[in-house]
C-alpha cells in the first residue's frame, strides 16, 4: 500500500510539473509590452470600469446578508456613506499610482486587496457578479514586472516577480471560470431538443424584462431553430474547450482568447451583455510590444508630457466629482437609455479594437512557431546557381 502510494504521488507530481511547463509556454507574456497594459488598464478603469461601490452606503440594512465564508461576516452592517466615500477615494488614489507606476507592484496588489474587502460587502445581497477575473488579472499583474517601464517610480527588481508564472495562473484561472460556466450549461443547454433554447433562456428575460433591445437583439426574432441549437452546442463546446487550447501550445491560446473576443462581442450585439472587462485579462496575452515603443516615443517630448498629464489630471477629477462613474453615465446624464445606448456602442468600439489586437498577436505567435527554412550556406549559392 505504501508503494503504491508512493508511485500515486510520483505519478501526480510528473503530471503537474507537465501541465504547468505546458501551461508556462502557452501563456508566457510578453515583457516589451508591461508598461502599456498597466497604462491602458489604468485608464480602462478610471474612465470605463469604475470598480466603485460607493452605493452602499445608501443600502436598505435589511438587505444585508452576507456570506459564512466572508469578511463582511464579521461586520455589523454595510459600510457608512462617509466609509464609502474615503475608500473611494483611496481606490482612485491606487488606480493613479498603478497607471503612473509609482511603485505600480505595492499599488497594484494594495489596489486588489482593496476591491476584493469592497466586493465582500458588494455581493452581501446573495449575489455574486461576473468581476472575479479582473482582480485576478492584477493580481497577477502586480508580480508580473509591468511596473518597470513607462513608470515615473520604476520599480526594483524583486525575487517574487514571475512574468511566466502570472502568466500561468492567470491562464489558468481564465480556462478555469471559461470552464465553470460552459459546464452548468452543458447539463442544461446540450438536450438535442429544437423545441429548447438555452440561449433564448437568456435572450427573453433580458429583452421584454431588462429592455436589452438595443443593437443586433431584435434579429434574434428570425434565427430558425436549427441556428439556435447550434449556438448553444458551439457556446458549450468552446467555454469548455479552454485548458484543451491552453495545452496546445502559445498560438492556439491566443486563438482560443480570439475565439472569446468574437464570443463576447457576439453578447453585446445579440444579448446587450458587456463583458468589457474581461478584455483587460485578454491582453495580457496580446502582444503589445509596438504600442509601448510608440507611447515611448510619444512621451519624450516635454510638451507631450505636460499634456498628457494635464488629461491624466482632467480624468482623475471627473472620477472623484462623479463619484467614479462611467464616463458614458457622466456624459447621458439622467437619461438612462442614452447612458445605455451609449455604453453599448462603446463596448462594441472596445472590442473590435482588442480583436484587431488579438488577430495580430496570433499571427506573430505563428510566425514565431513555425520554422523557418535553412539558408544555403554562402559557399553553395554560387554551386547551386551552376
Amino acid at each position: 500500500m505504501t508503494c503504491l502510494s508512493v508511485n500515486m504521488f510520483i505519478n501526480w507530481t510528473k503530471a503537474s510539473d507537465w501541465f504547468w511547463a505546458r501551461v508556462s509556454a502557452s501563456s508566457r507574456i510578453d515583457e516589451r509590452g508591461l508598461g502599456a497594459l498597466r497604462i491602458f488598464s489604468g485608464l480602462f478603469l478610471l474612465t470605463w470600469l469604475s470598480p466603485t461601490v460607493s452605493w452602499l452606503g445608501d443600502a436598505p440594512p435589511a438587505f444585508f446578508d452576507p456570506p459564512l465564508l466572508s469578511l463582511a461576516f464579521f461586520a455589523p452592517g454595510f459600510p457608512s456613506a462617509a466609509l464609502d466615500s474615503l475608500l473611494t477615494g483611496i481606490t482612485i488614489v491606487l488606480t493613479c499610482m498603478m497607471t503612473l507606476g509609482v511603485y505600480a507592484r505595492v499599488s497594484t496588489f494594495a489596489l486588489v486587496l482593496l476591491g476584493i474587502a469592497q466586493r465582500n460587502f458588494k455581493y452581501s445581497f446573495g449575489t455574486i457578479d461576473h468581476d472575479i477575473m479582473l482582480w485576478i488579472f492584477l493580481g497577477c499583474m502586480a508580480f508580473s514586472g509591468w511596473g518597470r517601464t513607462l513608470a515615473v517610480r520604476r520599480d526594483r527588481p524583486s525575487r517574487f516577480e514571475s512574468p511566466a508564472h502570472a502568466g500561468a495562473i492567470a491562464a489558468t484561472a481564465l480556462a478555469f471560470g471559461f470552464f465553470s460556466a460552459g459546464f452548468d450549461k452543458a447539463l442544461v443547454w446540450v438536450d438535442f431538443d429544437l423545441t429548447t433554447s438555452g440561449f433564448l433562456s437568456w435572450f427573453y428575460p433580458g429583452y421584454f424584462v431588462l429592455a436589452r433591445q438595443h443593437l443586433l437583439a431584435p434579429l434574434v426574432f428570425s434565427f430558425p431553430a436549427w441556428m439556435l441549437e447550434s449556438i448553444d452546442y458551439g457556446a458549450v463546446a468552446f467555454e469548455l474547450s479552454g485548458f484543451v487550447w491552453l495545452l496546445l501550445g502559445p498560438t492556439c491560446w491566443r486563438a482560443w482568447l480570439f475565439t472569446a473576443g468574437v464570443f463576447h462581442l457576439s453578447n453585446v450585439l445579440m444579448l446587450n451583455i458587456p463583458f468589457d472587462l474581461h478584455l483587460l485579462a485578454f491582453l495580457a496575452f496580446a502582444d503589445l510590444s509596438r504600442v509601448q515603443a510608440t507611447l515611448t516615443r510619444w512621451l519624450v517630448p516635454v510638451p507631450a508630457r505636460i499634456a498628457a498629464a494635464v488629461l491624466f489630471g482632467a480624468l482623475v477629477i471627473e472620477a472623484g466629482v462623479s463619484h467614479w462613474s462611467p464616463v458614458w453615465v457622466v456624459a447621458a446624464g439622467p437619461d438612462l437609455e442614452r447612458s445605455t445606448t451609449l455604453g453599448l456602442y462603446a463596448s462594441v468600439v472596445f472590442w473590435i479594437v482588442g480583436l484587431t489586437v488579438l488577430g495580430r498577436s496570433v499571427l506573430v505567435s505563428m510566425r514565431r512557431t513555425t520554422p523557418q527554412p535553412r539558408r544555403a550556406p554562402e559557399y553553395a549559392r554560387g554551386v547551386t546557381q551552376a
